[in-house]
């Protein structure tokens, strides 16, 4: 009984000992992948660092484009805006408002009636083009807009990043 008892004894000693070798070899292995792992990491993280300074980069030049084509578009906007106002207050009502004046040439009406219509029609086109314009301006308010949100979050993930990479 005794000799049952020693041989139990030494095989479970002998599968310690070779559990607490085949763990130490584990261990050890992933120690040294672990060195590689973290050489990727902080390259991966020095890669980002730069694309992010180079996109913060871009993105600052693109703001400034974008604010000097919005300035040029309000400079645009301005005067055809002065001349809109100023061709409405010129543009008679209605045609039923030149009634009030009685014209017995047929051609002198013909002519008074087209020169409304162009009129009309000029200030259609006016207004078409300053709603273009402020379409255009809008559109480039909002992608300066855009561009600044984007940056702002940009700078937030990269200030988060090297905190996060360094634990």
């Amino acid at each position: 009984m005794i000799w049952l008892f020693a041989i139990v004894s030494v095989s479970l000693v002998a599968i310690l000992i070779q559990l607490l070798l085949v763990y130490q070899k584990k261990a050890y292995d992933l120690r040294m992948r672990q060195e590689r792992i973290r050489k990727k990491i902080h390259e991966h993280i020095s890669n980002l660092q730069e694309t992010t300074k180079n996109i913060r980069h871009s993105a600052s030049e693109q703001i400034g484009d974008l604010e000097a084509a919005q300035r040029i578009w309000a400079e645009r906007l301005r005067p055809l805006t002065k001349e809109l106002e100023e061709l409405e207050k010129l543009m008679p009502p209605s045609l039923e408002a030149n009634d009030e004046d009685p014209i017995d040439d047929s051609s002198e009406k013909l002519m008074l009636e087209s020169d409304e219509v162009r009129l009309r029609e000029l200030l259609d086109k006016i207004k078409a083009k300053q709603l273009e314009l402020d379409g255009n301006l809008s559109g480039i308010e909002r992608d300066t807009g855009l561009v600044r949100r984007t940056l702002e979050q940009m700078e937030t993930n990269l200030k988060q990043v090297p905190s996060g990479g360094k634990g």
